[in-house]
């Protein structure tokens, strides 16, 4: 997908893992359009803050957590997910888009090509540049991002994913689910996401798990001392590599991946 990756400075230069034009800037009517997009998918986001500032009591103590979902949720609500542009034809010339980089920005904006997705939209958010407007707006879309994100002149650590990169992971569930499945912590969200704990059953499964036990109980085990042991727990039912490495929690029915996790996690309902 042809798209804008927007500086500081205002400019911006079109990334793209095309090749079947000879110049780069030769993808700038796709690259614009994908922007006009991102536009409405950003405003969009700003509307579902809102909403959810006004309809949850926790939102003070849990931004992270909305601001991440209400920007997945304007992802999936557009499709551009599924547009042509991002998908590619699948040649060598139009390849599907590198969603998610490994490297820090000061790397990728070199090399432009390797710019992910997810990174770029993470910098028009911290920018506020657009093709429909003329100059900066950095408040624009200032509350979909946190301060430390939009600290300049520092490298992103190596393997760091932007925020945005977890944002469609999150919103797969419904905002009560995905609250019972990571307490609203994001944390929480990132360390399942780190683990490759990508299948929307699994987490169906745990929030089920939780919405069973007394709001006392929940809370507990939301705490990082714990439930990163849960985690550690599952993931040797479902390790990425090596022995056992092919099971996937999709293999099970809903019904008996939901008694796996309660079974597996039973012992911690009784940590005082």
């Amino acid at each position: 997908m042809p798209f804008l990756y927007w500086k500081q400075d205002q400019t911006f230069f079109v990334a793209t893992q095309w090749t079947d034009k000879k110049y780069t800037d030769e993808y700038l009517d796709e690259a614009s359009e994908v922007d006009g997009i991102l536009d409405n998918v950003l405003d969009d986001a700003l509307s579902n803050l809102s909403f959810y500032k006004e309809s949850f009591e926790i939102y003070n103590n849990k931004k992270p957590f909305f601001r991440e979902y209400s920007v997945g949720k304007a992802l999936l609500k557009s499709k551009i997910l599924d547009h042509k542009y991002l998908v590619g034809e699948g040649t060598i010339e139009r390849p599907s888009e590198i969603m998610f980089d490994k490297g820090n920005l000061e790397e990728i904006t070199q090399k432009g090509k390797n710019v992910g997705f997810y990174t770029a939209l993470g910098e028009k958010a911290n920018n506020g540049m657009s093709l429909k407007t003329v100059g900066s707006n950095q408040d624009r879309w200032k509350a979909l991002r946190t301060s430390s994100e939009k600290k300049r002149g520092e490298k992103r650590q190596s393997g760091k994913q932007d925020s945005f990169a977890r944002a469609v992971y999150l919103a797969e569930q419904t905002i009560e689910d995905a609250l019972l499945t990571f307490g609203g912590n994001i944390d929480l969200v990132n360390g399942f996401f780190e683990r490759s704990f990508f299948s929307l059953k699994l987490r169906k499964s745990v929030a089920k798990f939780y919405q069973e036990l007394e709001s006392e109980k929940r809370d507990q085990l939301y705490k990082r001392e714990y439930r990163r042991k849960m985690d550690k727990d599952l993931k040797k039912i479902f390790p990425t590599t090596g022995a056992g490495s092919a099971k996937s929690p999709e293999s099970y029915s809903q019904d008996i991946l939901d008694l796996t996790i309660s079974e597996l996690w039973d012992p911690y309902k009784d940590i005082e």
